[in-house]
């Protein structure tokens, strides 16, 4: 199942159209659906094939960043959990939509 809306994949899930779907959020509270925390942090960064294997903070921090947009909740969200954790790269790109983020292959 590709990227969906919140509905869409409580559909999917509620028919078993699926048996497994990795989520940002429980779709809803049903005694049906199990849930198994995967990550703790809100957010992980990740770099480039070309950067070493576990670069430091300063070597990212030198090196453009590609941003969501800061006018959606997400980039604020993003935004914030950079401050956080004392990361404030290079501004480099800004983009509003996913597609616009993510190369195919």
């Amino acid at each position: 199942m590709p990227s969906s809306r919140t509905n869409a994949s409580k559909l999917a899930l509620s028919i078993r159209a699926v048996d497994l779907m990795l989520a940002v959020d429980t779709v809803a509270q049903a005694d049906w659906v199990e849930q198994h925390p995967v990550l703790r942090d809100p957010f992980i960064p990740v770099t480039a094939l070309q950067m070493d294997d576990a670069p430091d903070q300063n070597a990212l921090k030198a090196r453009p960043f590609v941003r969501c947009a800061t006018d959606f909740q997400i980039g604020r969200q993003i935004e914030a959990q950079l401050h956080r954790s004392g990361m404030q790269p290079v501004r480099g790109f800004e983009f509003s939509t996913n597609q616009a983020l993510f190369a195919d292959g």
